[in-house]
Parts: structure tokens; sequence; C-alpha cells
């Protein structure tokens, strides 16, 4: 058993036959939390010397990661804003403000179809088994399957796949921050 340890948190991989897919696994949590949180890793041991290698290739592929920062990486969190405010930057930005909009809807059809999913998998599961613990987990499977289904649906209906839904969304917070702050 090979182990690699970050302060409190050890991290082992067996040698049985899931070593690879072990590893692989361990390889992608690690390069999440590196891009996250901007780890410095001690250097790798010997099974892991291909990290510097591979570091870069899923540096790539999860560059989507750096527009989060501008999100969550706040000192202080942005005010509430109302549908007012997003209807003033709808009709300020004529690029992104249509945008927006679009996907301001197709989140309210998501959370739809999230809330029919929900409903109407409880109350089956509920008709047939009489199970609270069964109601339960299916009214949470319907949600999320709802809510699946429901965005595909809005992806398709507005057409969302000719967008770029996070810049729209990144302008519009960015906007929002230069008006709370006065210099719009």
């Amino acid at each position: 058993m090979f182990s690699w340890q970050f302060g409190r948190l050890k991290l082992g991989v067996g040698c049985g036959g899931s070593y690879r897919r072990t590893h692989w696994i361990l390889l992608l949590v690690v390069a999440l939390a590196d891009r996250l949180f901007k780890l410095r890793l001690p250097p790798p041991s010997e099974p892991f010397r291909f990290w510097e290698e591979k570091k870069e290739f899923w540096g790539e592929r999860f560059a989507f990661l750096e527009s989060y920062k501008k999100i969550f990486g706040r000192d202080t969190p942005l005010p509430s804003w109302s549908d007012a405010d997003v209807q003033e930057f709808v009709d300020s930005d004529p690029l992104y403000g249509p945008q927006l909009k679009s996907a301001r809807q197709a989140a309210k059809i998501a959370a739809t179809g999230s809330l029919i999913g929900a409903v109407s998998t409880a109350g089956v599961a509920w008709k047939y088994s009489k199970s609270p613990h069964g109601a339960l987990l299916s009214f949470g499977a319907g949600a999320v399957f709802g809510w699946t289904f429901g965005q595909e649906i809005a992806n398709h209906w507005l057409e969302l796949y000719r967008m770029d839904t996070m810049a729209a969304q990144l302008r519009f917070l960015d906007w929002w921050e230069k008006k709370c702050n006065g210099q719009s």
C-alpha cells in the first residue's frame, strides 16, 4: 500500500486489482483540489512520479474552474439583486443581456421540472409502497432527475447551446459589482 499525506488527510492506494482505477481517481481528486485551492503539494513519491507530467494536462481540462474564482473567491459577498436589477442589465447590454435572460428562464424551467419530478416520483413510491423512507428517497431522486430533464428541455427550447451563458453570468456579476461600488 502506498500513501500520501496532506496535513491531516492521508490518501492511500492499495496494490490489489483496483490499483489502477484508484490511482486515477486519486490523481483526479488531487488535481481538482490543487486547481480549486491552489495547494502547494510536496514532491510526489515514487508511485506518483508522473504527477508533474499530468498536472498540465489536467490543468487544461479543468481550466473552467478559473471562472469560479471571481464568484467564490471574494472577501466580501455581493449584495442581493432583484429582478429589476437583472432587467436593467438586460436592457443595458445588447450582447449578454438576452443570454442572461435566457439562462434565468432555463433555471426556472429546470426548477419546475425538479418540482414535478420530485412530487410525481414520491407520489408513485408512496402509492405502491407506503414506505416513508422510500418516498423520501424517491422525492430526492425525482428532484434531481426532474432538474436534469428540465435543464435539457430548456437547453434545446431556448437554444442555450449556442450561447456562452457562463460569460453572461460573469458579465452580470462584474456589472453588479461596479454598480454596487458606484462606478457605473
